[in-house]
């Protein structure tokens, strides 16, 4: 039996991926060769997105393979299978402009994406990160990236770095190596001097794996990022660490705006020590950050102070003076 993208099944998958997909762009599609190859649709998917007409290639068995075949600013779109993880061997670096990945796991997840991306060894000096984003215009969708790395120099699992317009809508960022939990400078996700930032129901942290880093932090906002959108996104830890936060905008992380919609930061006291503060920003930061009502924290003493850093911070709260406003308590009755 072979598949034919013109017709039957094939023509009405191409249509289903087009539909997702908003781009001209072309689509690639990534199955895992040494887990997947006995999946129904693995050959089905290799018939139909095989060799486009001008010759190239639009099925592939790696991560890497696939974005080295997109072309910077054409718009293409990497479509991942969610049955085995998709694994780097070394950081990948998303230098182009307006690549699309999107997780074919039927989506919509604000908790552990199951499209995983994740990597293999311990990683070296030169994997600063898993996934390193330095391109414009580049989006995720369905995807949850676990870095596993143990190198000491390892410290993010994504970072954009003079990143401009990244989207990320329902994905998950975990920092889950030995050496990770004991690094005060390690972050699941950092943004360094990145521009115009977004972020749609991500998870940012987990509350499984004991962070014991003292000063450590689940996001690290630095070098100047610029207008940063957060909506209805979830930051959490669980932490031996008082002095651990959930968000640090650190050193000129901030000069002009971090806005933060509908965002819950929850520390995990349960098997873990309650943090002083869920956000820092550092007394150096230019700029505004501001937490709308319906933002909350629960599992920390406060949600900001003066003296650990709250330059620039405005809490939208029935109470923006306090600063408890915002924090999640405990029914007496």
């Amino acid at each position: 039996m072979s598949y034919n993208a013109n017709s039957g099944y094939g023509r009405a998958l191409l249509d289903a991926v087009s539909a997702i997909v908003p781009t001209f762009g072309r689509i690639f599609v990534v199955k895992n060769a040494t887990s997947d190859t006995t999946d129904p649709n693995y050959q089905a998917l290799q018939e139909i997105f095989g060799s486009a007409p001008d010759g190239v290639v639009r099925f592939y068995t790696s991560l890497s393979a696939a974005f080295d075949a997109c072309t910077t600013n054409n718009n293409d779109v990497i479509l991942l299978d969610s049955h085995t993880s998709h694994k780097v061997a070394s950081m990948l670096t998303i230098n182009k402009n307006k690549v699309h990945f999107i997780g074919m796991d039927g989506g919509s997840r604000l908790n552990n994406a199951r499209t995983l991306i994740s990597n293999t060894s311990t990683g070296a000096a030169t994997d600063t990160s898993m996934i390193k984003i330095t391109g414009s215009g580049c989006t995720f969708r369905n995807i949850s990236f676990k870095n596993n790395w143990t190198a000491a120099e390892n410290l993010y699992a994504v970072s954009l770095e003079a990143a401009a317009y990244t989207y990320f809508e329902n994905c998950t960022f975990n920092n889950l190596g030995s050496a990770h939990l004991t690094n005060a400078n390690c972050a699941p996700l950092a943004l360094v001097a990145a521009e115009d930032s977004e972020f749609k129901n991500c998870t940012m942290g987990t509350n499984t794996v004991k962070m014991t880093a003292s000063g450590g932090q689940v996001v690290l906002i630095s070098g100047a990022t610029t207008r940063s959108i957060w909506t209805d996104c979830l930051f959490q830890v669980i932490t031996s660490q008082t002095n651990y936060t959930m968000l640090n905008i650190a050193g000129n992380g901030n000069n002009d705006l971090q806005l933060f919609r509908r965002c819950a930061f929850i520390n995990r006291i349960n098997g873990g020590a309650t943090a002083a503060v869920a956000v820092k920003s550092d007394a150096t930061t230019a700029g505004i950050v501001v937490f709308d009502t319906g933002t909350f924290c629960a599992g920390c003493t406060d949600f900001a102070t003066a003296a650990v850093g709250n330059t620039g911070m405005y809490i939208a709260s029935p109470v923006p003076t306090a600063g408890t406003s915002g924090i999640a308590v405990q029914p007496t009755a």
